[in-house]
């Protein structure tokens, strides 16, 4: 019986279930390749990017980032409402989600992944929103959690979606779409 923390998780937006070790890539690898593929690297989060937010509030349909909303006739923010530029919606409810940016590395190069809610949670077992409750009691709001920071210096197999590449166009973030402990995607 496997843990929360070693079990893996298979996002609804990732193809197959399962990436074999022909699809394994070192990051050097993946960075010179210029089309479109889904690949597993095995890599150690050698730093958080604390410059950038580890969350967002997002549209409890569409899960995309809200913003405030402003009303054109006040000319004001409303605290309590949001606009979704994806569902095209004021929304009122709306949902804290991870997006933690990390820098990886292997024996070939270093990248930057993404993270979104699942694999985080899967990893630390908490719920953006109970970090932010814990931020706001202790008055650490400008603050890293101290669980988001036990991932650096870990090592993971990250699978990975890398979209095409064209001589203007290299993305330098990619997108996490599975995460597992260990050095093999099973």
């Amino acid at each position: 019986m496997s843990s929360p923390l070693s079990s893996t998780l298979t996002l609804s937006n990732s193809e197959p279930d399962h990436y074999s070790l022909e699809s394994r890539r070192t990051i050097s690898r993946m960075l010179t390749s210029d089309e479109e593929l889904t690949c597993s690297i095995y890599a150690t989060i050698c730093a958080l990017k604390i410059e950038i937010h580890w969350f967002y509030i997002g549209c409890t349909k569409c899960f995309k980032k809200v913003n405030q909303y402003f009303n054109p006739e006040t000319e004001e923010s409303e605290a309590d409402k949001f606009t979704c530029d994806t569902c095209q919606k004021i929304v009122i409810s709306t949902i804290s989600r991870y997006q933690v940016h990390v820098k990886t590395k292997d024996e070939t190069g270093t990248t930057s992944f993404l993270l979104f809610d699942k694999e985080v949670i899967q990893l630390i077992n908490k719920l953006p929103y109970e970090l932010l409750e814990q931020q706001v009691q202790f008055n650490r709001r400008s603050e890293l959690p101290p669980e988001i920071q036990t991932l650096e210096n870990r090592q993971f197999v990250f699978t990975i979606y890398k979209p095409s590449t064209t001589k203007n166009f290299r993305p330098t973030t990619f997108k996490v779409v599975k995460i597992t402990n260990g050095e093999y995607v099973d």
